[in-house]
């Protein structure tokens, strides 16, 4: 990183999301995957390669920011196969531009405003088709995100932010869509010297980027009708909106050891998950514990 009186310039190779996103509450891996988290989604699915981020700082109260994240994950023929090659789903590329906006209205506040375009070579909001030619030009989408930032007194702070994103495809692919609507939230409470001077928790409730409305044309070549055997193009419409709103829930604690050399950690999580088209959801949940040292 690069750093001036005013201006901040990032860029590295890894976690791009992170890097990007101007709500350090939101800096954690998860809150940006798109079935774990709803920090701006879009980031996370271009998360991973080569990254830059620049920021500029006009007084105490504005702030803007304009960054770019790629991506690029292939996948492996020892566990897939060989054949995995031929397919639309050998590999996955995508790539985000970023554009924000933060206010301090007061010491204790900020807001954030952020408009993202991700575009994903091969793929539809991370799914891809085994068929070559279905999303052989993939697909691109525009979010706008909004959030905030509060702290409450000296070592409590709560955030949340939340996307609205609309997904198009190009003509001239079998699978297209005029427009998919998702939705992703989370919110964060967290405090720090909870029980030490050099420990922190987070309780963060989120909901996972969701298809609200839209729909997906396939288009393929084969038999029309099967008393003539005459071939032709097969169209088919099927809606795309999800049922239910997953929610997620989760609690992370740490505190630095050995000055600041090590760290231990514990941490809690539970899921609503969908189970059919008709909204049943059912519930899991995972708890951990970690020691880690530096050297």
């Amino acid at each position: 990183a690069l750093m001036g009186k005013s201006q901040t310039l990032r860029f590295g190779y890894g976690e791009g999301a992170s890097a990007l996103n101007s709500q350090s509450a939101f800096s954690n891996r998860a809150d940006s995957q798109i079935e774990r988290g709803g920090a701006n989604p879009l980031l996370g699915l271009a998360s991973g390669g080569a990254y830059v981020d620049y920021r500029m700082a006009f007084g105490k109260q504005w702030a803007m920011s304009f960054g770019v994240t790629s991506r690029r994950s292939v996948r492996d023929v020892q566990v897939f196969g060989p054949m995995i090659q031929n397919t639309g789903a050998s590999k996955y590329e995508a790539q985000a531009s970023h554009f924000g906006v933060d206010y301090a209205p007061t010491d204790a506040v900020t807001l954030h405003g952020a408009w993202t375009r991700l575009h994903e070579d091969r793929g539809l909001l991370g799914v891809q088709s085994l068929q070559p030619g279905a999303l052989k030009d993939g697909s691109t989408t525009d979010g706008m995100t909004v959030g905030f930032d509060v702290a409450l007194g000296k070592t409590w702070s709560l955030s949340g932010t939340g996307t609205v994103a609309k997904t198009t495809t190009p003509t001239g692919q079998a699978l297209t869509t005029s427009g998919l609507t998702s939705t992703a939230g989370e919110l964060a409470l967290t405090k720090s010297q909870v029980f030490f001077g050099n420990d922190s928790m987070r309780i963060a409730v989120s909901q996972p980027m969701r298809v609200r409305a839209g729909g997906i044309d396939f288009t393929d070549y084969g038999v029309v009708d099967r008393e003539t055997g005459e071939l032709g193009f097969i169209h088919q419409h099927m809606g795309a909106a999800q049922p239910g709103t997953p929610v997620a829930v989760e609690m992370l604690y740490g505190k630095s050891i050995m000055d600041g050399a090590g760290e231990v950690g514990v941490f809690g999580r539970t899921q609503t998950q969908a189970l059919d088209l008709q909204g049943r959801t059912t519930t899991a949940s995972m708890a951990g514990a970690k020691i880690k040292f530096r050297f």
